[in-house]
């Protein structure tokens, strides 16, 4: 068989030589070919977008900082990560839900119908009288009234029924990451809210509140509950998700830490504004709304006025809240509420 294939060759050496050389030709430009596709395939991986936030270097950076600074396990922070993909989609809709903020769009007399209702006040007055025993004792601990404490979860979550929908830890994600305001207030609720998952036992993808990161019938963000969150019913735990008392004490607890005056005033009325009213030092004292009219109502603020800012920074709230409160203790006169 030997022979034999050396006589073919030898009867065909230019032959043979032609072949040698095509095919060291093409080994030669597929190797280059190959080459070349190899290097597209790793140019096209490098200018994909990344899929996960756990794959971006800032967040990285913030995993490193967790388990330095806060003893984190830094392949569960990883895990965790990974469970939020970068959708370009939802990272514009939290935008544009920061954004809102910035802006107001309606006028004092539609804001107040939107929460200064029958129905609101209706179901403060029920609120109240569920807790009656338990809210008389947070006052009396933290000297603010009985009906702002109402109030308050009537204004923030409906007494209960809307405590938000948003997945906490895929907001305050993105808001920390790729929010065009405020990324270092939301880098360090991002911080807080872990910290409080692990202090809590909570499953950080499983919690449900605004779309800012507020959580439970108060509304507190994360760094507000590890600093004036309250163990109401003495059972060992602060649980502002899903425990009322805990929740109620630490509203009355927030008021009294941002100077609730007790038996002082918050608004008053008056038929129109001094001529004081005008001087710089002293234009944070008063107020004008338009009522429904379009007649302007002027009002003059109080300390507590700036307490009720403290929870949310808006005169409307504020005002809308104090004024809610009020409806509940008229309403409440023969139900005992005080």
């Amino acid at each position: 068989m030997q022979k034999s294939m050396q006589r073919y060759f030898k009867n065909r050496p230019r032959k043979y030589a032609k072949c040698l050389v095509t095919l060291l030709i093409c080994f030669c430009l597929g190797g280059q070919y190959a080459n070349a596709e190899l290097l597209t395939k790793e140019k096209k991986l490098a200018t994909q977008p990344l899929l996960f936030y756990s794959e971006r270097a800032d967040v990285q950076t913030f995993i490193g900082f967790m388990v330095e600074r806060h003893n984190f396990d830094r392949q569960e922070l990883l895990n965790l990560f990974s469970e939020v993909e970068i959708r370009q989609k939802t990272t514009k809709k939290m935008q544009k839900l920061t954004a809102r903020k910035l802006q107001i769009p309606e006028t004092w007399w539609s804001y107040r119908q939107r929460f200064v209702t029958e129905g609101r006040i209706q179901r403060g007055l029920v609120f109240a009288n569920k807790y009656k025993k338990f809210l008389r004792k947070v006052s009396n601990i933290y000297k603010v009234p009985l009906k702002i404490i109402v109030a308050t979860v009537g204004m923030e979550t409906y007494y209960g029924f809307n405590t938000g929908r948003h997945n906490v830890f895929n907001s305050l994600v993105i808001l920390a990451f790729d929010g065009k305001r405020r990324k270092s207030f939301y880098t360090h609720e991002l911080e807080s809210f872990l910290l409080l998952s692990r202090k809590s036992g909570y499953n950080p993808l499983a919690v449900k509140g605004s779309y800012s990161g507020a959580i439970g019938l108060a509304q507190f963000i994360p760094s507000s509950i590890m600093r004036y969150g309250v163990d109401g019913d003495a059972d060992g735990e602060v649980d502002m998700l899903h425990n009322p008392y805990d929740a109620l004490a630490s509203i009355g607890r927030y008021y009294r830490a941002c100077s609730w005056q007790q038996r002082k005033p918050v608004v008053k009325k008056v038929n129109k504004l001094p001529p004081s009213a005008l001087k710089s030092s002293d234009k944070k004292k008063w107020l004008t709304l338009n009522a429904a009219n379009g007649e302007p109502n002027y009002w003059r603020l109080y300390k507590n006025f700036s307490v009720l800012k403290c929870y949310n920074n808006s005169s409307f709230y504020a005002l809308a809240l104090y004024q809610l409160s009020e409806a509940i203790e008229k309403k409440a006169l023969t139900s005992g509420l005080k």
